[in-house]
């Protein structure tokens, strides 16, 4: 099995193509939707769900997949219900170096979707490097349960303070002001303490 590098990338401006329409591929794209919107969507028949929630930037195209459609894309999710398309589509990606994503199909994978949680800034990702995406997405609801409602306020003042502590200490070491971050952190979380 592969062995997959968690790590995040910034996807602005990176131009993405989804090949299906369907129920799966309508899961990748709403997925998609929670950091970009500049998605070409090509399938003979798109489903409702992606042309409703479409950005400004999304592009729909609504006839069978061609290798034309490759061309300047910089990530590929290859999610139609025919397999060997996703597969072809894979093979075709790895020629050209474009990273791929085949659905259901980790070994022509060169990424695979985890398990998200996004509130806000807050991401959290969780995967089973596709042994078991039933057992990664109940521990995304249980994490998603532990998580405060008011999380961006949280992180809003965590970057506040991460801002203005090495202004004001400037005695203060990065371990010194690790253990205050996470002192405040902790106060904020149980609901104690408010950062002035």
């Amino acid at each position: 099995m592969s062995s997959f590098f968690p790590f995040y990338c910034d996807i602005e401006g990176r131009r993405w193509l989804l090949v299906g329409g369907g129920r799966v591929a309508a899961g990748k794209f709403r997925r998609l939707l929670q950091f970009t919107d500049e998605i070409t969507v090509v399938a003979p028949e798109i489903a409702d769900e992606i042309k409703k929630s479409a950005g400004s930037q999304t592009v729909l195209i609504e006839r069978d997949f061609e290798l034309d459609n490759l061309c300047g894309v910089d990530f590929v999710v290859a999610a139609s219900d025919d397999k060997s398309l996703n597969g072809r589509i894979a093979a075709e990606c790895r020629h050209r170096h474009i990273p791929v994503n085949s659905v259901d199909d980790t070994p022509n994978c060169d990424f695979i979707f985890p398990a998200i949680i996004k509130k806000g800034d807050l991401t959290v990702s969780i995967s089973s490097g596709g042994a078991s995406p039933a057992y990664a997405a109940l521990l995304k609801k249980q994490i998603a349960e532990i998580i405060p409602e008011n999380i961006d306020e949280i992180l809003e003042k965590m970057l506040k303070l991460r801002k203005t502590v090495p202004e004001k200490y400037p005695e203060l070491d990065q371990h010194e002001r690790s253990k205050l971050y996470k002192k405040e952190l902790i106060t904020m979380l149980s609901g104690e303490g408010d950062i002035q």
